[in-house]
């Protein structure tokens, strides 16, 4: 279900973004009409939720089915901050796609990168299979696209994607770390404002604008766990010891390739 583009875009995850100019996909599909009836229709609400950023609603499409047995509440409220970093994520690294193409409509068209988030169409015409009280909704050949969810009902039906199963199969994609610090949706929030304002000529410049702040972040963020954990008093401190690790690990890996080299026959 995910798929990963040039920015590391969640691509099958749209958000239509006011703040890029985009304008949502309208639903148009009697499933827009009975959310929590058919497992189609959950999926339905929450691409739509997704395409026009509102995080609430997309997390209101899921439901905390991890166990709920004694001393397990940490692990379920963990599994659910897992969700809402993948929702913020979906949501930033979208709109980060959409201010691309508004700004460089045909670098993006000759780069093949396209929205892939199925339309209401597709998630109607979409493969839905039953057993019990789970679903799995599934819009296309390729088994990524698809998504599970949970009747959490009791006198009707209520399907809701679920968070036990997702979070057992597709979250691996990311890892947990990179969603629940933020990084990745901070990373695509800073290249899409910059997108906005015009600060980059090409499109080549703006990817690579995205790999900087992915950096960038993601150093701030251990400083300050290193802080946090006391090795360090300031980021700053933190900071330079660890770009003196990386200088010191590359120099020991650029010495020991040149050793190697050096023991390798010369060939005639």
């Amino acid at each position: 279900m995910i798929r990963r583009t040039a920015f590391c875009v969640v691509a099958f995850l749209a958000a239509g973004c006011g703040t890029t100019g985009v304008d949502p996909v309208p639903i148009a599909s009697p499933l827009a009409n009975t959310p929590g009836a058919d497992p189609r229709a959950t999926v339905m609400a929450f691409f739509d939720a997704i395409r026009r950023g509102n995080e609430q609603q997309a997390l209101a499409c899921w439901n905390n089915d991890t166990d709920q047995s004694v001393g397990n509440s940490e692990h379920r409220k963990y599994v659910e901050d897992v969700v809402v970093g993948f929702i913020r994520y979906s949501i930033a690294a979208y709109q980060l796609q959409q201010a691309m193409v508004k700004r460089f409509p045909l670098e993006m068209k000759i780069s093949g990168e396209r929205d892939e988030l199925p339309d209401p169409a597709q998630i109607a015409s979409a493969q839905s299979i039953r057993y019990v009280r789970l679903a799995l909704v599934r819009w296309s050949d390729t088994e990524e696209d698809a998504l599970p969810l949970f009747d959490a009902g009791r006198e009707t039906k209520d399907w809701k994607l679920s968070m036990q199963q997702w979070y057992k199969t597709n979250r691996s994609a990311f890892g947990d770390s990179m969603l629940l610090s933020g990084i990745l949706a901070q990373t695509a929030e800073r290249t899409r404002q910059e997108v906005v304002d015009g600060k980059f000529l090409t499109l080549f410049d703006g990817r690579m604008a995205y790999l900087r702040h992915f950096s960038e972040i993601a150093e701030t963020q251990g400083a300050e766990n290193d802080v946090r954990e006391r090795k360090y008093k300031t980021v700053e401190e933190a900071r330079a010891a660890n770009r003196r690790d990386e200088e010191e690990a590359f120099n020991r890996a650029k010495a020991k390739s040149a050793a190697s080299t050096e023991k390798t026959p010369q060939s005639r």
